[in-house]
């Protein structure tokens, strides 16, 4: 810990030499997370009042006065630790991503099905009925008659699934909202990144995140966050693996991991029903003309 906040005190140094503000601020924000020698609280005190005279001063002291700590800095370590918190980075990045298109997929469905279940419900019925009154006459339309019948069968059973299933609905504010709040709470669950030893716990504690964050709960996710904000920490392996084999299998496997995840998102985008909701302006008025043209078909299948 020492060798890391001498780090943080040096960009310190720089940047107010160098009069940059965002910098102090970021490497602030990671001394308080330490646990502070009275030294060093003394300036982070001095940073957050804006008084920066002596801060250069009492860093330099603070270092001579820990000359005689022998310190050894395994330069190939670090190199592992940046390059995989690079990689935990990315997955962070690539996770969202994915769980959002699916979240955007999950919303659209239950949307069709509102708007258009109960309607392409009564389409299929008529199909099928139809079907099942001339197959006696016409045994060679048995394999329409089938096909008829699974489509409305499965049609029914999965619209009520996903009436069941319905996400909550939440304004362009709230879904913001949403979309920051759950990034936050992934970076610090996710089970590629935190600790070994948390593993297990991250990936409940991920899994419920996911869920929450597919149904649009943004109390849920809410309280997930907090819970890790405030509980305890499952420790982010970046942060903390020291060993230089034990980092390189975490990047390895983390490699893996980013190859299946870029998968995974180009399969989305090649689906149909995703290229089709990125390309409607107005979910309403898209569900609205679908509608009509639904409308006029069963109005045709009740006349015949």
């Amino acid at each position: 810990m020492y060798l890391e906040i001498v780090k943080r005190l040096e960009i310190i140094k720089n940047a107010v030499a160098i009069e940059e503000d965002e910098l102090i601020e970021m490497q602030l924000n990671k001394l308080k997370s330490f646990e502070l020698s009275e030294d060093v609280q003394k300036i982070v005190d001095l940073l957050e009042s804006k008084r920066f005279e002596n801060v250069p001063q009492l860093i330099d002291q603070y270092k001579q006065d820990r000359s005689g700590v022998i310190i050894y800095e395994d330069e190939a370590v670090q190199a592992l630790k940046y390059e995989l918190k690079v990689l935990e980075n990315t997955l962070s990045v690539l996770t969202n991503e994915k769980n959002e298109y699916e979240r955007q997929l999950h919303e659209f469905n239950a949307e069709y099905i509102l708007h258009l279940g109960k309607i392409i419900e009564q389409i299929l019925c008529l199909r099928y009925r139809h079907y099942a009154d001339i197959v006696d006459e016409y045994p060679e339309f048995s394999s329409e008659a089938e096909e008829a019948e699974q489509a409305y069968e499965s049609f029914k059973e999965n619209s009520e699934q996903q009436l069941q299933d319905l996400p909550n609905t939440l304004n362009t504010e709230e879904k913001k909202e949403l979309k920051d709040l759950y990034r936050k709470a992934s970076r610090l669950s996710h089970p590629d990144v935190v600790n070994d030893e948390f593993k297990q716990q991250g990936e409940e504690v991920f899994k419920a995140l996911n869920e929450a964050y597919r149904q649009q709960n943004l109390t849920r996710v809410k309280e997930i966050l907090l819970h890790l904000e405030t509980g305890q920490s499952f420790g982010i392996a970046s942060d903390t693996v020291n060993d230089k084999e034990v980092l390189r299998k975490r990047i390895d496997l983390l490699r893996e991991h980013l190859e299946q995840i870029e998968i995974d998102i180009s399969s989305i985008k090649e689906d149909g029903t995703f290229k089709t909701l990125q390309n409607i302006p107005d979910w309403n008025d898209y569900f609205a003309d679908l509608k009509q043209k639904l409308t006029q078909e069963l109005s045709q299948l009740q006349q015949n």
